[in-house]
């Protein structure tokens, strides 16, 4: 019996080493039913899991139909499993926690080596080739990486290889052999692989910063890929390397530190059952990873040691500037609001941005903000810039307007509304927007539990949500980008001498903006007399400009504003004391500074000498040790010496420069002279609270304190309560008896501390109510606008809008005559503009001045609409109808044809049809019942946002911005009251109206006949749009090689008078397509029929164009190469050209690997779809009779259909649109 149960123990721990071979029956001859029987106890047995997640219980994308499943092995091994039916190839990703910092001193890079030698065989498979050679033979691909803290196999395989895959890898993990003749064989390939990378200049660029970092033991990987450093190991050491990969293997490979992820189409219970039968035996030494804190107080930034310098490097195909600031590790830099809150101020696409002000001035094609963590180890956060040739020579203009951008935000408060945006962000992108392919979410599972230490359930939403960061967290993150802890890395494509040293090339942003400030066309010159005014006009002059220039750019013109005034005023005082005395001083400070500046040009002169006889000799210096030592390079300073250690091939192709103290020293002169001259820049244009708003216009070198409504409550109740005066008793009463009447939560208080006059700007706009209601595509206007009895259509709606506008005006005529005499502003507007903000049609009310003179203009001017219809006659009335029909027809005889033919081609696509509106205006049908019964519905029920900006105490704030509503909503006789919570301005997901992509196989075409006569002199017009795709990277990437392609057609074939112009840029919506205009010719007939032609022969000429040139023209794109723009360039082009959305930033990311992926026979698929798509025709002829314009529909091409009303096209059903979600960031 004894004898039996040790057999039996033998038995099972046999099928416990081979257990798949013996289930099948091929080893020792056992029968496949009996071994499959023998098989089962020790595997379910050992196959227990210790625990288990359901899909149920993971955080998912909305997008993510797959299912999951979280196992932990009884040897302890974390395994999650993925299946969804979409995938069209299986992932194995298996992560094991031993990383570049467990190598030891004197064998860095053996981490590596280890997990390559795996791959060499094992005693199972020792006459078969190596696991990446099985890998290859099966058409899949395997990659191997090791990070600071984890090794990570990752094997791409079809489907039905999933098995084999998960044998042949559990069989290497647990029985490697280590073959010491293809060890060594291995070895000696590392050498050669240096030759083939040497002209990437993103491997070179990471060599540099690995060669730079002597005193860290991360990034030595590189010294154990040559035969020397091999040799000269183990001759240092007196060891075995051989042996040494075995102990390290022995020792550390253990199955309590790995993560295994299998993501494929098979089902969950399929994929649960290989794991535990392959991987349940795989060692368990009970090893266990290193907290991430206690990590990174082992490992020293690799890149603290050369802060301070600037390293050049030799790029292969771009100019790029790299600033980097080293930052200790922090757990909140990964993927949370601290680097994410500065990348989204930084990278904002508003006027006043960094990015738009460099771009302008021609410097760089694109900017990057960016944060690097590596795996728990360090972090930098890292602004790159794509330099143009002009750029290159304006480093140091750049380097110090990023600082002053950085001084800005630092100096500003941390605004927490702008972090609760970016959190919705990113919900926002990980709800529509996250990458449900195997490869991606395998990454994701493996850096969130692995890396990041996070549960099981969390894996999937931790790299993509940030967590809470408190105020203090993210200041401190702030302070540590700084001038003093940074690091300048060049990146240049010409790399010789004299591109070294560039940083003090020129002078400087300082001198460039003080020569570009306009100094006489400066409006208003404040001084004694007029303090008062200068809200009102000093905010014109800084509006005006601000749509003009960047607020870079601003900041000096408004300073040296400021600088005039206190001039004046020193000098009127002067006058007045002692002119004589005035003139002597003048012309002794003449004196002065004329030898001054003589003093200066000759410190100048000795300076720059002293720089090149300095430059020369460091120059001889290094190349004395160079042909000395030609492995080595070394740049001594008068603070340290850097020594770098390279393979010989690296020579000439990185230098390092210290940095000068006198750089820095410019560097913080730039930003403390704007500083200390400008008022802090407290806040931002793009913020939350300002989008879509009048708010835009204040003052960028104000200093505003923001009141929302609830702050402002609380701020007058306090300041009345400190208020003892007897004097304002029975107003300070009222006001407390009504500070909770709803309507104005809707308004915002902006106190500008800066300005000691009691001036102001107020904003006020009324806004009919529930605008969402509004059916735009009929002509009857719907709830809850039914009390709006002579009224029926949107289009009469509008036009009553205008009128109503125009009535107020000059209704208050002596309103604004008054505010113009005392140099303050008054103005009202209509609001129709409703396509991408979501802001309903009503009207604009803008005035600036003194706060008495405000608060009577408001008072005066809710009589005055009150009173429409006793100021304003029936005469009066049809004369300003007229008036604005005038204005409306001289405007449009100055509009081209091509303007024309565009708000056609808007208005098919647009939902409120106002552009139309502005060519096909007729006022006469507006009566002044209509007038007034807007302006009742406008009073009574209409939507209210406000504001002031100024210096004032909360209670004038309230008393300002409760007078004109008080007056309109008390005096009218009906007290609705208002949400106090308005749609428009709160409601930030927004849908956009797409045209339906699969409408584009629909044959049907129409034509639009222009019949308007504008009476000017412009010849014939004629446009053809063909839309045919959605914006995604795929649709772009097409876009890309179609017009590069078309420019050898343009050079082919003459095109005169023709234009072609690729979308979006029609009507500013998620279309793509093309455009072909002509003009010049007399007859629309032979117009139509040319503009089809070339169309045809467009599509044709690219859809016959050969593989060659398309592989061609697709390789110089990705390379950049004779192109007449730049990849970088183009996604700025469409950045401006599409309001700024959050799928923007998907589409431009992806534009690259998708031109990759884009393949002949995609692109004339493609070309075929959009000659079956739908087009527009639209014609334009001058002074064309109607008997003619009969004539001309004959020669129409076949196969249009007329449009003869615009809503046809959307209203009929014919052409189909949706609504596509979006996150308006601005908003």
């Amino acid at each position: 019996m004894r004898l039996l149960r040790i057999f039996w123990l033998f038995t099972q721990i046999v099928l416990a080493f081979s257990a798949k071979k013996f289930k099948n029956g091929k080893k020792l001859d056992v029968i496949s039913r009996f071994s499959s029987y023998l098989a089962k106890p020790i595997i379910t047995k050992l196959g227990r899991t210790v625990s288990e997640v359901e899909s149920s219980s993971f955080m998912k994308s909305k997008i993510d139909g797959s299912t999951y499943k979280f196992m932990k092995l009884q040897n302890q091994m974390s395994v999650f499993l993925v299946s969804n039916n979409d995938f069209e190839y299986s992932i194995i990703t298996l992560s094991i926690g031993v990383g570049s910092v467990m190598d030891p001193e004197d064998l860095p890079g053996l981490v590596s080596l280890v997990q390559e030698s795996l791959c060499l065989g094992t005693y199972r498979f020792v006459d078969n080739s190596n696991f990446c050679n099985f890998v290859i033979s099966i058409n899949g691909e395997i990659d191997m990486k090791v990070y600071e803290r984890n090794s990570v196999f990752t094997i791409k395989v079809g489907s039905q290889y999933i098995s084999t895959a998960l044998d042949r890898l559990s069989d290497m993990i647990r029985n490697p052999s280590f073959p010491e003749k293809l060890f060594f064989a291995k070895t000696k390939e590392y050498s050669g692989t240096f030759e083939s990378l040497l002209n990437d200049s993103e491997f070179l660029f990471q060599c540099v910063i690995r060669d730079i970092s002597l005193d860290d033991n991360i990034f030595k990987r590189l010294n154990v890929l040559t035969d020397k450093s091999i040799k000269e190991a183990r001759e240092i050491s007196e060891i075995n390397l051989l042996e040494q990969v075995k102990n390290f293997y022995y020792q550390q490979y253990s199955s309590s530190i790995m993560t295994l992820v299998v993501a494929s189409k098979h089902t969950i219970a399929k994929l649960s059952n290989e794991v535990v039968l392959n991987f349940s035996l795989v060692k368990n030494l009970n090893i266990s990873n290193p907290l991430p804190f206690d990590l990174a107080k082992i490992v020293r930034h690799p890149h603290l040691g050369v802060v301070g310098n600037a390293i050049y490097v030799k790029a292969h195909s771009i100019n790029e500037l790299i600033l980097e600031f080293p930052i200790d590790y922090q757990e909140v830099l990964w993927d949370s609001s601290p680097s994410s809150y500065l990348e989204y101020l930084l990278k904002d696409n508003s006027e006043k941005s960094l990015s738009n002000f460099l771009t302008k001035k021609g410097w760089i094609l694109k900017m990057e903000a960016v944060t690097n963590s590596h795996r728990y180890s360090f972090s930098s956060f890292e602004i790159r810039f794509l330099l143009t040739f002009k750029g290159i020579d304006k480093i140091k203009s750049i380097i110090q307007t990023t600082f002053i951008a950085l001084e800005h935000i630092k100096s500003s408060p941390v605004n927490q509304e702008i972090l609760a945006e970016i959190k919705q962000i990113l919900k926002y992108k990980f709800d529509y927007y996250f990458d449900v392919s195997p490869r991606q979410i395998s990454k994701q599972i493996i850096d969130s539990f692995d890396i990041k230490g996070c549960s099981p359930e969390e894996v999937l939403i931790a790299g993509n949500l940030i967590r809470n960061s408190s105020l203090e967290e993210i200041s401190a993150f702030l302070n540590k980008i700084s001038i003093e802890n940074l690091l300048v890395f060049v990146k240049l494509t010409d790399f010789h001498k004299d591109n070294f040293g560039i940083l003090n090339k020129d002078q400087g942003i300082i001198p460039e903006l003080n020569v570009n400030t306009p100094i006489n066309n400066n409006p208003i010159i404040p001084n004694r007399n007029n303090n008062a005014l200068l809200a009102s006009k000093g905010q014109d002059s800084d509006d005006s400009q601000i749509e003009k220039n960047s607020y870079l750019k601003q900041v000096p013109e408004l300073d040296f504003m400021q600088d005039q005034e206190q001039e004046q005023e020193q000098k009127q005082e002067q006058e007045q004391k002692q002119e004589q005395e005035q003139e002597q001083e003048q012309e002794q400070e003449q004196e002065q500074e004329q030898e001054q500046e003589q003093e200066q040009e000759q410190e100048q002169v000795q300076v720059q000498v002293q720089v090149q006889v300095q430059k020369q000799e460091q120059a001889q210096e290094q190349e004395k040790r160079i042909e000395a030592n030609p492995s080595s390079k070394m740049i001594s300073s008068k603070d340290k010496d850097i020594e770098f250690r390279t393979c010989p091939m690296f020579n000439n192709k990185y230098i390092v420069e210290k940095i000068s103290a006198e750089f820095f020293t410019q560097v913080n002169s730039a930003v403390s002279q704007i500083h200390a001259k400008s008022i802090e820049f407290k806040i931002r244009k793009r913020n939350k609270l300002l989008g879509n708003t009048p708010l835009l216009n204040f003052s960028s070198s104000a200093s505003y304190r923001i009141y929302t409504p609830t702050i402002l409550k609380n701020a007058v109740l306090d300041y009345l309560s400190a208020e003892s005066s007897s004097k304002f008793k029975s107003l300070h009463k009222k006001i407390k008896d009504n500070i909770n009447y709803p309507v104005y939560s809707s308004f915002i208080f902006f106190n500008n501390i800066n300005h000691q006059a009691p001036s102001a700007t107020f904003f006020l706009r009324i806004m009919l109510p529930e605008p969402k209601k509004l059916e735009n595509n009929k002509n009857v206007l719907n709830r809850p606008i039914i009390d709006l009895v002579h009224t029926k259509s949107i289009k009469e709606l509008i036009l009553s809008l205008e009128v109503l506008v125009a009535c107020i005006n000059y209704s208050a005529r002596d309103i604004i005559k008054q505010m113009q005499s005392i140099e303050g502003a008054f103005l009202i507007s209509s609001i129709l503009k409703s396509e991408l903000g979501g802001v309903p049609f009503g009207i604009e009310i803008k005035i600036k001045g003194f706060l008495g003179s405000i608060f009577l203009a408001i008072k005066s001017l809710s009589k005055k609409i009150l009173r429409l219809n006793r100021i304003i006659s029936q005469e009066k009335f049809e004369e300003i109808k007229q008036s604005i029909q005038n204005k409306v027809k001289s405007e449009n005889i100055h509009r081209s044809s091509s303007e024309v033919s565009r708000l056609f081609l808007k208005s098919i696509f647009e939902e409120q049809k106002t552009s139309i509106l502005s060519l096909e205006i007729d006022y006469s049908s507006i009566t002044f019942e209509q007038i007034l019964e807007l302006s009742s519905l406008l009073c009574n029920n209409g939507s209210l946002e406000g504001a002031l900006l100024g210096n004032a105490n909360p209670v004038q704030a309230y008393t300002i911005l409760n007078q004109f509503t008080s007056g309109i909503r008390n005096k009218s006789g009906k007290n609705n009251q208002v949400s106090s919570k308005l749609s428009p301005i709160k409601n930030s997901i927004q849908t956009w109206k797409v045209l339906d992509p699969l409408c584009c196989r629909i044959t049907t075409n129409y034509y639009y006949l222009n019949k308007i006569s504008l009476n000017n002199s412009l010849n014939s017009n004629s446009l053809l749009y063909v839309p045919f795709s959605y914006f995604n990277s795929q649709s772009v990437a097409f876009q890309v090689v179609f017009e590069y392609i078309f420019t050898i057609f343009n050079e082919k074939l003459s095109l005169s008078g023709a234009e072609i112009e690729f979308f979006p840029n029609v009507n500013e919506a998620l279309h793509i397509g093309l455009a072909i205009k002509l003009s010049g010719l007399d007859n629309v007939s032979v117009l139509s029929e040319k503009v089809l032609d070339i169309f045809y022969n467009l599509i044709t000429f690219i859809k016959n164009i050969q593989k060659e040139i398309f592989d061609q023209a697709k390789n110089k794109i990705l390379l950049n190469e004779d192109l007449g723009f730049e990849l970088g360039s183009y996604e700025s082009r469409l950045l401006f050209q599409i309001t700024s959305r959050i799928s923007i930033f998907n589409v431009l990311r992806e534009i690259k690997p998708s031109l990759k992926k884009l393949d002949f026979e995609t692109f004339i698929n493609t070309c075929n779809l959009i000659l079956s798509s739908q087009k527009f025709l639209i014609a334009t002829q001058q002074d064309l009779e109607s008997s003619k314009w009969e004539e001309l529909q004959n020669y129409i091409p076949s196969g249009f259909v007329s449009i003869e009303d615009l809503d046809q096209v959307t209203s009929s059903g014919v052409c189909k649109f949706i609504r596509i979600p979006i996150r308006l960031i601005d908003a």
